[in-house]
Formats: structure tokens, sequence, C-alpha cells
């Protein structure tokens, strides 16, 4: 039987906020690898395409090798975009996947509205440095 683990998870799921874009991370923070890893989301979560729902991707879907260390990084939209397209404010997901002779499963559960009123500076990369740049909150 799978056993679940709280504190001490090495598969996790996390939501990244970075330059005013919204990705989710699926991760394995242990030493060894992470085998069959799946993560089921309660609700689906749309693209900025309108169509694509991004909890049934592959790499949602089942990762058969996950390793060491290793992050995997989805973009899902602007935050802007996000917000006013009405994508879901919390993302709950369980997960599962088997390590060395055990099965695992974690439940992992974000509130995405902490990201709403972050300010974030506009075009702050390389290309930033040809032009000014701008600070912006999401409404």
């Amino acid at each position: 039987m799978p056993r679940e683990r709280v504190s001490d998870t090495d598969v996790i799921f996390d939501v990244v906020f970075e330059d005013g874009l919204l990705f989710f991370e699926l991760s394995n923070r242990a030493e060894v690898p992470a085998r069959k890893v799946v993560t089921v989301f309660r609700q689906p979560i749309i693209a900025p395409d309108g169509v694509t729902d991004i909890a049934s991707l592959n790499v949602f879907k089942k990762t058969e090798y996950l390793a060491p260390g290793k992050v995997i990084r989805v973009f899902v939209d602007s935050a802007a975009s996000y917000f006013s397209r009405r994508q879901p404010n919390f993302v709950h997901v369980a997960l599962s996947w088997k390590q060395a002779t055990e099965s695992v499963t974690s439940k992992i559960s974000h509130d995405i509205r902490i990201y709403r009123d972050l300010p974030y500076v506009v075009g702050h990369g390389p290309e930033a440095r040809r032009g000014p740049t701008a600070t912006t909150r999401i409404s």
C-alpha cells in the first residue's frame, strides 16, 4: 500500500511566479530516481490558447523516470492573462511515484491568488537593455 509523506516529500509540484509569468514545476528533490510519476489535477487548467488543458500534458500523465535533482518547468500563462481568464485560484494535485521499492503518494495545494497583486519588472532581461523598464501590477 502506498504511503503518504507529509514533511519529507521527495517529488513535489510547485507553482512559480517569475517576471510576471506563471509556471508549474515537477521536481525530484531526492538523491535517487523517482519512477512512474503521475500528477493528477483536481480541475482543468486551460492554456492561453483556450483549448489545451495543461493538466492533461504527458509530463503530468506519467513521467517514467525523474532523475535526482531534476526539475521540469511548464509555462502556464502570464499572471495577468491567467487571472483575467478566470482560471482556478487554487491548484490541487495528487502525486504518486515509485522510489526504490516503495510506492509513495502526496497531495499538494497551491493558492495562486498570492501572485495576483505582486508587482514585477517588465523587460529586465538582455533585450530590455535597449529600452526603459516599467513596473506593473496585476489587477
